[in-house]
């Protein structure tokens, strides 16, 4: 684990190295099995003591401590800030550094590689309430195309025995492409392999692939996926989150093929001009800055509709509105709700959900901002909610996605954090049902996972056909 400590003023910058040293020693920064220590700005920059530094880096508020979050946030809810933390790599030759020098409690990341367990039956440590984390893949790049090639071969197997159709939904930054460059380029013929496998089975009927992604992918989605060796995902949802997420786009879209325009989007639209509908779904400019101002416009545009408001509220983190309808409409009547559901679709798609509360007229209508609510959302709209998911994410931004909240129009039959993810997110995510560990990072830890959940849906099926 990584400690954050709160930001001090760039002007610390100037400090010496003995200055730091001693500052360091007093706090009681350590550094993690990898030789990582993450400081605050306080730290001036010494290059001689370090490979490299990485760029100031957004952090989570949320979960009960600072979680490194680089590119994505708003987890839970609560937001997140971008405070200027930076990350310094230690050299090889300095050794594990533990300044708080406590022998009696050895961390589980200093676990060496001979001790990961290969990608078979004992893979992947099942989530549970305790037990050790797996450790951690140390990114052995010379054995992983090895691994890959005989885990395809044996999803290939399994694929043949499947019963009608499994949904792979996934993470896209650090879950299925990694967020460093360097690693992207040293895993290409990973994904290679990846993408034929994916198009081989999505063109027998067997596979369908949903990418849910906090990063803002922008116009090219498609060619986006092509540049970085992925296949074309069935359906993605882009999204901006944690702060850019107040100026930030919202892609949903869809290959040609699964009929998403008239599915997902009313044919005529009141929604501001800031959504584009294109023939392969839509686009907001600036979706969390439109649903922040939409408080005042709802009566007006339900109104349109010919359905009236008389009172608009938004008292709930995020765009959660209460909506009080006129005396007129009884709540109590299918049909006045149904005129609501209606109305609802034709303003804002398949993304409102509605809830009733008869005895006090009110109307909740909510919009989507989180991985989890907008998967929801296309599960009921495209007909996923029946479907069988595998579930993969690296962060806790994918956590009502790999375990989705009551009231989802979707579930999950396994959930893969993979093995590059946070140590304080592996340790909360241990804690839930139906969730493996992979050993291995990003899209070999996919695989390492599907193939875990595929072998146990293709029993499960092989167990009800004997019973029947």
């Amino acid at each position: 684990m990584k400690y954050f400590l709160q930001p001090t003023l760039l002007s610390f910058f100037l400090l010496n190295f003995l200055l730091v040293v001693n500052f360091l020693l007093v706090v009681g920064v350590h550094g993690d099995g990898d030789g990582v220590l993450v400081v605050n700005t306080s730290v001036p920059l010494i290059p001689e003591k370090a490979d490299r530094f990485a760029m100031p880096q957004e952090i989570s508020l949320g979960g009960g401590g600072f979680d490194q979050y680089p590119g994505d946030g708003f987890g839970r809810g609560l937001g997140s800030s971008p405070l200027p933390v930076i990350t310094l790599m230690l050299r090889s030759t300095s050794g594990k550094l533990n300044l708080k020098r406590n022998d009696a409690d050895p961390s589980t990341g200093q676990q060496g590689f001979g001790q990961r367990r290969q990608s078979d039956g004992g893979a992947i440590g099942q989530g549970r309430s305790g037990g050790e984390l797996p450790p951690d893949d140390d990114w052995n790049l010379e054995k992983q195309l090895q691994e890959f090639e005989s885990l395809l071969a044996q999803l290939d197997k399994e694929m043949t025995s499947l019963l009608g159709e499994v949904v792979l939904l996934s993470d896209l930054d650090d879950t299925l492409l990694p967020a460093n460059r360097g690693k992207r380029e040293l895993t290409k013929r990973l994904r290679e392999l990846f993408a034929a496998f994916v198009n081989k089975w999505r063109d027998r009927g067997k596979l369908r692939l949903v990418v849910v992604t906090g990063a803002i992918i922008g116009h090219g989605e498609w060619q986006y996926f092509a540049d970085h060796q992925l296949p074309e995902p069935d359906f993605l949802v882009s999204l901006g989150s944690g702060v850019r997420a107040w100026n930030a786009a919202v892609n949903v879209m869809a290959r040609p093929e699964t009929g998403f325009y008239n599915d997902f989007m009313p044919a005529v639209s009141q929604l501001p001009g800031n959504l584009h509908i294109r023939a392969d779904g839509f686009h907001f400019d600036r979706y969390i800055s439109f649903t922040a101002d939409l408080t005042q416009q709802l009566a007006q545009l339900f109104a349109a509709q010919g359905i009236s408001i008389t009172d608009a509220q938004n008292n709930e983190l995020g765009p959660i509105f209460a909506l009080t309808v006129g005396p007129q409409l009884n709540l109590n009547n299918k049909e006045a709700r149904d005129l609501l559901r209606r109305a609802a679709f034709n303003l804002f798609g398949a993304i409102a959900k509605l809830r009733f509360n008869p005895d006090k007229h009110e109307v909740t209508l909510s919009l989507p901002v989180t991985k989890g609510e907008w998967m929801s959302r296309l599960a009921k709209a495209m007909g996923l909610n029946g479907s069988t998911i595998i579930a993969a994410g690296d962060s806790e931004i994918d956590e009502d996605m790999l375990v989705p909240k009551q009231g989802s129009h979707f579930s999950v039959h396994t959930a893969i954090v993979v093995g590059n993810a946070g140590r304080g997110f592996k340790a909360q995510m241990m804690r839930s049902p139906g969730v493996l560990m992979s050993t291995f990072s990003c899209i070999l830890g996919v695989a390492q996972g599907f193939l875990k959940g595929l072998k146990q849906i293709v029993l499960e099926q092989a167990m009800r056909a004997i019973q029947v």
